[in-house]
């Protein structure tokens, strides 16, 4: 039930920030929500879901921080 609550936030945490950035909320919340799948599946366990849900997130801004930078659309 936490990875799922977790999972949730991180992604339409996401999406929001995308929408607010002018880019395709769809991508990046995809995008994030595959990140936490990969991370809960490497670490498991409570835990594993705490980190995969602030980590799916912050990864994910990162990369649209560092597009943004770069200036790739």
């Amino acid at each position: 039930m936490y990875g799922v609550l977790m999972m949730v936030a991180a992604v339409s945490g996401m999406v929001k920030v995308a929408n607010i950035e002018g880019r395709s909320g769809l991508l990046w919340g995809l995008y994030t929500f595959v990140l936490f799948l990969i991370i809960e599946g490497l670490l498991g366990g409570l835990v594993g879901v705490l980190f995969a849900g602030l980590g799916a997130f912050v990864l994910s801004y990162l990369t649209m921080f560092i597009l943004k930078v770069v200036g790739e659309d």
